[in-house]
């Protein structure tokens, strides 16, 4: 491979559990299936649109601005 060729790496990701009761599993399911989507995608849409409303609920103002600074430098 060429050096100086530069090529983007993906960022780590991780993986996690959870235990869904079986209504939500068959709500997931079925998005799933009838979009042609996975539920790894909806799961991580879900965290995505709530994650920002539990972090103003349970974090101070500082530690939301502490994040914010470093959610921007790691999107610059």
């Amino acid at each position: 491979m060429d050096k100086n060729c530069t090529t983007k790496q993906e960022p780590k990701k991780y993986s996690t559990s959870l235990r869904l009761s079986p209504e939500m599993h068959a709500r997931l399911e079925r998005i799933a299936e009838r979009t042609n989507r996975s539920k790894t995608f909806y799961i991580q849409e879900a965290i995505n649109l709530y994650l920002e409303e539990l972090e103003k609920i349970y974090l101070t103002e500082q530690e939301q601005i502490e994040l914010k600074k470093q959610l921007t430098n790691k999107n610059n």
